[in-house]
Parts: C-alpha cells; sequence; structure tokens
C-alpha cells in the first residue's frame, strides 16, 4: 500500500514528525543506525537526517503503509541499510529500495512473495463452467458478470458497496459450481469472528431462496470460519496450510476481503491449491485492515487483473436520494480533503442534515431513512447521561417488552425464546469510541 506523496499526507509532512514518532520508533531508529557501520563517523545534521528517514519508514507502517516515496529523501545517506530490489532477492537488508519507493525488508518481500501468488492464481487453470442455462438466476448486469467470471477465471474480485448484493450473487454463484461440479469441496471465511458469522447468517438467508431450492444445497455444508482457523495458524502465527501443504478445497470465498493484511493474504495466497478458485468479497471503502496494507483497494488498481474483479453498482438497500447515502458518500469525499473539524461539521450540515436536539423515532418496516445530529457537551452531567441512555434505549422498546414477557411465564418455548432474540436484533447501537461515558464498555 503506497504512501500518497501528496502535500497533506501525514507522514510526508515533517513539521510535526517528533510529535507523531512513538517512542519505540524513536528507539528502533536508534538501534537500527547503531548497526550502521559509520554512524558514530556521521555529522551531526546527517545522522538527524538518518534518523528521520528511519522514523518515517517505521511511521509509515503504524499508518497500514508498506513504504513511503523515495521523492524528495537522500536515501544515499543509508546506502548500507538499503539494498535495491535486485540486491534483496539473494541478500537480507533492513530496508529496499524499489523503484520510487523505500520499504521495511518485510514488506517488500510479502508484496514480492503475494505478487507471485496473485500472478499464478491469474494463470491458474480450472474446470470451465458453462452457465448459459442460468440466465435467468441474476437480473442486474454486473452480477451476472460475476457470475460469468467466477465460471471461467481462478481468481475473483466482487467489491461493491452496501446493499450492491455480494452475499445474494455469492449463492447464486456458490449454487450453480455445486450443481455443475460433483463433489466440489467450498471453505467460506472472514478475517473476524464477527464478519465470519454475519457472513453465514446473510448466506443462509440468500441460499433460502425459492429460486436455489431446485440446487439441492445443504445449508451445513456452508459453515463459514475465521481465515486464522482456515489457514491452521496456532500461537506461533505460523499457518498449517502453505505452499507445501496446501487447503483441500475446491473454491475458497473470503467475505470481508478489505480486511486482508499484506501477511494475511500472502499466507492465503500461498495456500490455495492447484485447479482452485479464490473469491474475494468486500468493499474497499469500509473496514480497512488494521495491520500494514490494503490489499483489497490495491488490487482493484491493477491493470493485469481487470477481467478478473467485478464491481456491483446497483444498490437496493437504499435510493440514491436517501440520507444515509448521503452520509456514506459525504464521509467517503473527506479522505480526499484537509479541513478543519469546525469545517467538516458546518458542510456536514450543509450536504447532509441540520443539528437539532435528537428526538424518539418509532421503528417500522416501511419507516424512511432518518438522520439526526445532536451535539453532545465536553463534561455530560449525570442527569444529561441519563437523558442520552433513555433516547439511546428507546429503539430497544421492542426487546424490552418481549423480554418481559418471556420473563412473566413460568415455561418458554423454543418459540418465545426466537421472539426475544428477534426483538433484540431489530436495533442496533453504534459508537466511535470504545472507552469514555457514551463508548462501547459503558453503553453495554
Amino acid at each position: 500500500n503506497l504512501v500518497d506523496n501528496s502535500e497533506d499526507n501525514c507522514v510526508e509532512n515533517k513539521q510535526d514528525l517528533a510529535s507523531q514518532v512513538p517512542q519505540w520508533i524513536e528507539t528502533w531508529g536508534k538501534y537500527v543506525l547503531t548497526q550502521y557501520s559509520t554512524a558514530s563517523h556521521m555529522h551531526e545534521d546527517a545522522y538527524a537526517q538518518a534518523l528521520e528517514l528511519v522514523q518515517e519508514i517505521l511511521l509509515a507502517t503504524t499508518q497500514g503503509d508498506s513504504c513511503i516515496a523515495k521523492q524528495g529523501k537522500n536515501t544515499a545517506i543509508l546506502a548500507t541499510l538499503i539494498a535495491n530490489d535486485q540486491v534483496a532477492q539473494t541478500e537480507v537488508a533492513p530496508f529496499v529500495q524499489d523503484d520510487e519507493f523505500v520499504y521495511l525488508y518485510r514488506y517488500w518481500q510479502l508484496e514480492q512473495r503475494l505478487a507471485t501468488q496473485v500472478l499464478r492464481l491469474k494463470q491458474q487453470a480450472i474446470q470451465q463452467v458453462d452457465v448459459s442455462a442460468y440466465d435467468d438466476l441474476l437480473t442486474d448486469e454486473h452480477q451476472k458478470k460475476a457470475l460469468v467470471s467466477a465460471a471461467k477465471n481462478a481468481f475473483n474480485i466482487i467489491t461493491g458497496g452496501p446493499g450492491t448484493g455480494k452475499t445474494y450473487t455469492l449463492a447464486r454463484i456458490i449454487a450453480v459450481l455445486h450443481q455443475a461440479i460433483p463433489d466440489i469441496r467450498i471453505a467460506m471465511a472472514a478475517p473476524t469472528g464477527k464478519a465470519a458469522q454475519r457472513m453465514g447468517e446473510a448466506l443462509q438467508n440468500s441460499l433460502s431462496d425459492p429460486k436455489l431450492h431446485s440446487f439441492g444445497l445443504d445449508q451445513d455444508l456452508f459453515n463459514p470460519m475465521t481465515l486464522h482457523r482456515l489457514l491452521g495458524l496456532g500461537n506461533q502465527h505460523v499457518p498449517r496450510f502453505n505452499l507445501r501443504q496446501p487447503l483441500p478445497y475446491d473454491v475458497i470465498v473470503v467475505d470481508e476481503a478489505s480486511m486482508l493484511d499484506l501477511n494475511l493474504a500472502t499466507m492465503l495466497f500461498e495456500a490455495v491449491p492447484e485447479h482452485c478458485r479464490l473469491i474475494l468479497l468486500g468493499d474497499a471503502n469500509q473496514l480497512a485492515s488494521v495491520d500494514v496494507g490494503s490489499v483489497l483497494a490495491d488490487l482493484q488498481h491493477v491493470e493485469l487483473l481487470k477481467e478478473n474483479r467485478v464491481n456491483l453498482l446497483t444498490t437496493r438497500r437504499f435510493s440514491d436520494d436517501a440520507l444515509i447515502g448521503k452520509m456514506a458518500r459525504f464521509i467517503q469525499q473527506q479522505k480526499h480533503q484537509q479541513l478543519n473539524e469546525e469545517q467538516i461539521l458546518q458542510d456536514f450540515e450543509n450536504e447532509v442534515v441540520q443539528a437539532t436536539e435528537i428526538q424518539n423515532i418509532v421503528l417500522q418496516n416501511d419507516v424512511q431513512d432518518v438522520i439526526q445530529l445532536e451535539y453532545l457537551p465536553e463534561k455530560i452531567t449525570s442527569a444529561e447521561l441519563e437523558s442520552y441512555n433513555q433516547k439511546l434505549s428507546f429503539g430497544f422498546q421492542p426487546y424490552f417488552e418481549t423480554l418481559k414477557n418471556y420473563l412473566s411465564k413460568d415455561e418458554n418455548s423454543d418459540e418465545d425464546i426466537e421472539k426475544v432474540v428477534k426483538a433484540f436484533d431489530l436495533y442496533r447501537i453504534l459508537t466511535a469510541v470504545r472507552h469514555g461515558t457514551l463508548g462501547l464498555e459503558q453503553l453495554n
């Protein structure tokens, strides 16, 4: 994931570099330079310049970037610590300069390994499937294109925003492959346990479509798991399945692929066996990886993979003029702007919704989308906190009533339990912070 060499990039902006550098980066930067044979003889200014360069490279990794742009930097000052991409093929150095970018050796090597596997999968031979008889399964042109792609390609990237039918399309792809190839072995996975659980729920809903009943799919065959479990990653973080011992599947599907970092993606791709299909599902604008690298976003821009990727465009979850859509687009636009907080909030009020006091909304199946904005005081009193909690819990009223009814009975059936769970599932509170008065822990 290449660091953007724009003026607003915080790694490139040196004015407050010192304030951004964590203690471990400062310590490791100095340690690396002590290994530099002539460090003790370097002029004070040269040493400071070398240390700053090392810190920039390390700092980039904390922000998800595997490298920094070489432009405008004196990389010669670290000559004995930086290998070029040719030398790095056979020798290990702390840093690698490849084209116009400077990497930590670890991330350069991971990118090389991943690129090798992407090319292998691009060229991998698989059993072709004729999908002409299944034209009525899908009506959207982009979803049909995804089905055709999965039928003929070993490597497939299916992306799309919320409500564009990624899981809906996947269910039909799986149904067709399952019917066309006897005894096909299919693995479903996601980067986290929660994502795997949601994948299973969404897939179960999609497979229950009457159009798919004739395919005879047993939903028990598709139990999504985490990628760590799929790869057999133990405490030592060494995968059981790898290049030498590949996974025993004919199709591997990974949902929420935007969370794939360089290391996890490399291990996954290396474990894909010959004649196997790999299908990545996700939205590059959501759920970025925690570690270094945004693999899905970068693969979307590789020209060689043009025939291997399909972007679903038509959303059925909300209309183009829906407030939730306007808010999502506004948030995405902020990635490319450098505005202060006051300006962002002012723009949000002008483009999406004015700030008021949050009002209760009666939740119904046909309720129109509503967005409300209320600014919280810096210090929240006990009375104010009680008021906010009451507002937030209003959406749980159907759950509270169902739970009271459940608790009032001496005996309850499975149906009663299901009613409670369904009522709880109707409403969600999302918060951007874990700690604090209205953070995740307190709300829970």
